[in-house]
């Protein structure tokens, strides 16, 4: 089931309002699976503590980290290593500026307490990027948990 929700999860640029929805999504799973209705008045908590599952959020934000570093090793011809490094030449039109995958991404390795151009130098180490990876995971549930 989570493998369904989160399909293309790497790509997504979520807002509050789409985080809360996959959350609800996620635990109304949770519920049927282990057989608790909302009448019984269990907290998401204490379901995501029998399952041993993490927030939703986490594993997108995990998976995104994972993209970036998949593709920074791609060699310099790739079209979705263009993209990553690329600025489209376009004029911008009025308003509140768009928000890029690249910039969400920043988010993210700042969570981890990289900057984006040591997270790019991180990802040639296989090893050391899969710590970096599951440490900003662990970083942002404990921001989580102090809200």
């Amino acid at each position: 089931m989570k493998a369904i929700l989160l399909y293309g999860a790497e790509t997504w640029l979520l807002n509050g309002t789409e985080t809360q929805r996959l959350e609800t999504a996620h635990h109304k799973w949770l519920r049927r699976i282990l057989n608790i209705s909302w009448k019984d008045m269990v907290h998401n908590e204490s379901i995501r503590k029998q399952t041993n599952e993490e927030k939703m959020e986490l594993s997108v934000q995990e998976r995104r980290l994972r993209r970036l570093v998949h593709v920074q090793r791609m060699s310099d011809d790739r079209i979705a290593k263009h993209v990553l490094h690329g600025i489209l030449e376009e004029r911008r039109k009025r308003g509140q500026p768009r928000v890029t995958w690249q910039h969400v991404i920043i988010k993210d390795t700042e969570m981890g307490g990289l900057s984006w151009e040591q997270a790019l130098s991180l990802a040639a180490d296989r090893r050391e990027c899969r710590h970096w990876i599951a440490q900003c995971a662990r970083h942002a549930e404990d921001k989580n948990k102090v809200r």
